[in-house]
């Protein structure tokens, strides 16, 4: 049995070493799904500041038509096909390495399985600095080479050969076999130069240490964490069909049935927070939405995802903050708010402790205004900020659930498991995914059924098994290199 880690975390912690495990069903039950009630609501006021984050039903239900209607027309990224590992078909004693580039911080992975059995994941967190971000090809895959070395080192690891699969959870084309990816764009505050027409297993092959690590390294594969979570919990559940990743990104992937090649299985990846802004969305973005994207590495860029994903919820919490005390309705009186003021001066670990709190006590959200040197709030302001959170957070996981639904919706199963990533909100979060849930099973279609696993360490474990199918299948039929730039055609699901 796997073991769920728990604790609070800080996006810039230091490199840690644990066993990481899958949490199986059922996620965490949202806790109190309406929010926290108390005997007085906020004022009426700060209601018309924040109106344009209550969405209903029927609201919910507008975006998912759009988001099918986009499915049409484009935006998958590409297909690839593995042929489907069986349970005893994974190499007794097995491990892997698995390189994971997704967010600010760096996730190095060793994977073990032993007896045909997963057996652990062992993890370390690297943190990738802002400017190593915004650097260039080359110094960020040295940076990662330094990384690993520094992983194969304090493992024990020197002198032993590893397969290597690399995480990569930024918009890509890949090989129809995963042996080749070519990054289309940068999202996610990632903004490296060099990488035009640059495969990645490639680089990061060229890029890792060789001759003062006695050891082989041995690059197999480049997947994106939706496709790790996908083959990790369908490995272990064969009704599992779909991914979806609500983490620093949004996106999913899915298995067409219908689009197999002999013995092998179509693995489709879905960038949905890329989707375009029609009229339909653009009713639901709010001046706090212009503001952060405004100033983020992308305008105009992954919208939905800005609206949806872990690394933009602190950040709006915060633009709405700074507006109720600009126009006083919060922390009047004798406030330093300089801090607030701070771009990234709240995270989505801040917005999973405020929605933690209870009672009226509110011990975590005066925690988290204490470390923005807002001491002493009046009980007032406390319930505003947890009232103001519990919106946001809501409009998030209700955004979530439109583009969940549309994707059961079309894939027209009448009973499927779902595989959850992104542990900030599936797992520390309290709410979200108690509450993209319930507003799933409104907008699905009358009589589907379905069921949410959280891939906890899916997109590592997946990987891994990726690597080994891949180790064992022959070439995939007609497979042709996809280019970065080649035009992704329109979703097909018969």
């Amino acid at each position: 049995m796997f073991l769920l880690y728990r604790r609070h975390r800080s996006r810039k912690r230091q490199s840690h070493s644990h066993e990481d495990t899958r949490v199986e069903v059922p996620l965490i039950p949202g806790v109190d799904l309406q929010g926290p009630k108390f005997s007085q609501m906020p004022d009426k006021k700060l209601e018309e500041f924040v109106k344009g984050f209550q969405l209903s039903t029927e609201d919910c239900k507008d975006v998912m038509q759009h988001i099918e209607k986009e499915m049409d027309s484009c935006h998958t990224d590409n297909d690839v096909y593995l042929r489907p590992l069986l349970q005893n078909e994974v190499t007794v004693n097995a491990a892997f390495l698995v390189v994971d580039l997704g967010s600010g911080d760096l996730k190095i992975r060793l994977v073990k399985f032993k007896a045909n059995k997963k057996s652990g994941v062992w993890s370390e967190h690297y943190h990738i600095p802002e400017l190593t971000r915004r650097s260039t090809s080359i110094q960020l895959f040295d940076l990662i080479a330094d990384c690993v070395k520094k992983f194969v080192k304090d493992h024990d690891m020197l002198g032993k050969d590893f397969r290597v699969a690399f995480v990569f959870s930024f918009p890509c084309e890949n090989r129809p076999d995963l042996s080749q990816a070519y990054l289309t764009k940068w999202t996610k505050e990632f903004q490296c130069s060099g990488f035009d027409n640059k495969d990645l297993r490639e680089l990061l092959q060229n890029a890792l240490p060789k001759d003062k690590m006695s050891c082989v390294l041995d690059v197999k594969i480049v997947v994106n964490d939706a496709v790790g979570a996908l083959v990790s919990a369908a490995y272990d559940d064969p009704s599992c069909k779909l991914s979806l990743v609500v983490g620093n990104g949004f996106y999913s992937c899915y298995i067409n049935e219908q689009g197999g090649k002999g013995t092998y299985t179509e693995f489709v990846k879905a960038e949905m927070g890329a989707l375009s802004v029609s009229e339909t969305l653009a009713g639901f973005i709010t001046e706090y939405d212009k503001e952060l994207d405004q100033f983020s590495l992308d305008p105009g860029g992954q919208i939905l995802e800005k609206m949806v994903s872990i690394m933009y919820l602190g950040e709006i919490l915060r633009l709405v903050l700074v507006k109720l005390s600009n126009e006083g309705l919060l922390f009047i009186g004798n406030f330093d708010t300089s801090k607030l003021k701070e771009r990234g001066s709240i995270d989505a670990d801040d917005v999973s402790l405020i929605e933690s709190d209870k009672t009226e006590h509110h011990y975590f959200t005066s925690f988290v205004l204490g470390k923005l040197k807002l001491q002493d709030c009046s009980d007032e302001d406390l319930r505003i900020v947890r009232y103001v959170c519990g919106i946001v957070s809501e409009r998030g996981a209700f955004l979530a659930a439109a583009g969940l639904a549309a994707l059961i919706n079309r894939m027209n199963t009448p009973d499927m498991t779902i595989a959850a990533d992104g542990p900030s909100l599936n797992i520390y979060h309290p709410r979200f995914y108690g509450l993209m849930q319930a507003k799933t099973e409104e907008l699905v279609k009358p009589g589907t059924k379905f069921k949410i696993v959280c891939s906890q360490n899916g997109s590592a474990i997946g990987a891994a098994l990726a690597a080994e199918a891949r180790q064992r299948q022959p070439p995939v039929p007609s497979a042709t290199v996809a280019r970065a730039g080649r035009k992704a055609r329109p979703w097909k699901i018969n």
